[in-house]
């Protein structure tokens, strides 16, 4: 994750709520808080890097038959 990216969400986030933009700003001039939305987006990536390769296989089960299974 670049600064640029970083510095980008912070946009994002001021432009979500502009009337909190020196909050917002004043906030993410902390090291210990750019690092957090660094951890953050890092997440992100990842997550979306993961979904590439994930197949998802949705199964409906009603909470009767899950109940009957841990009874057994």
């Amino acid at each position: 994750i670049s600064d640029d990216d970083i510095d980008s969400e912070i946009n994002r986030l001021v432009e979500v709520s502009p009337k909190s933009e020196n909050e917002i700003r004043t906030f993410y001039k902390k090291p210990s808080s750019r690092k957090r939305l660094e951890d953050d987006l890092t997440e992100l990536k990842i997550m979306d890097y993961l979904k590439k390769f994930s197949k998802v296989k949705e199964v409906k089960v009603a909470t009767k038959e899950l109940r009957g299974k841990n009874n057994d």
